[in-house]
């Protein structure tokens, strides 16, 4: 019998998946501005090795006021929205 998911594995689930998002559409807007990650960090005030990170989704512990100032960095706002949930932890 499977172990029954909790609440807190789907909201660690869905904060991976949402990572994947972010590093991945930052990087495609990156490459699309043809910015390097080194301009891109320093606009952003992040460290470049950092910035390398986030885009290979290895770095996943982001400050919201860091994620608005790198998706800012790449032409892009960063949206963040609650809904309703079934679920209470």
């Amino acid at each position: 019998m499977p172990a029954r998911e909790t609440v807190t594995d789907r909201a660690r689930i869905r904060a991976d998946a949402l990572a994947t998002l972010f590093a991945r559409e930052v990087r495609d807007a990156r490459l699309g501005l043809g910015k390097s990650q080194l301009d891109a960090a320093t606009e952003a005030g992040v460290d470049r090795s950092d910035w390398s990170r986030i885009e290979r989704g290895e770095k996943r512990d982001v400050t919201l006021t860091a994620a608005v100032r790198i998706a800012a960095a790449v032409g892009l706002d960063l949206s963040l929205r609650c809904y309703p949930s079934d679920q209470v932890i």
